[in-house]
C-alpha cells in the first residue's frame, strides 16, 4: 500500500490498527479514498493473474485455473474502450 501512496490512516484501518495520538484524533478515512484503493488493488490482482499466466496456463488448483482460465480469455479478446467524439 505504501508504494501505491495510500494514506497512512487507510493503511491502518485496513489493517485492523488506530494511529496514534493526534493523527488518530484527527485523520479519517473517506469513500473516496476507500474506492481508490479498492482500483489500486484490482490492478495489482490483475497484474499478477496476467503474470502468473506467463508462467503457466494451468493450474492444479481449482480456483486459480479457473481464474486463469478466465484472465486467458480476456487477454484474446480485450475490451473495447469507449472513444469520445
Amino acid at each position: 500500500m505504501i508504494e501505491d501512496g495510500v494514506p497512512e490512516v487507510l493503511q491502518a484501518e485496513r489493517l485492523g490498527h488506530t494511529l496514534p495520538g493526534i493523527r488518530g484524533v484527527y485523520s479519517h478515512v473517506s469513500d473516496a479514498m476507500r474506492t481508490e484503493l479498492k482500483a489500486k488493488l484490482q490492478r495489482r490482482w490483475e497484474e499478477a493473474l496476467r503474470e502468473r499466466l506467463l508462467l503457466s496456463a494451468t493450474s492444479p488448483v481449482p480456483l486459480l485455473n479457473e481464474l486463469l482460465e478466465t484472465a486467458q480469455q480476456k487477454k484474446r479478446r480485450p475490451e473495447l474502450k469507449a472513444v469520445s467524439a
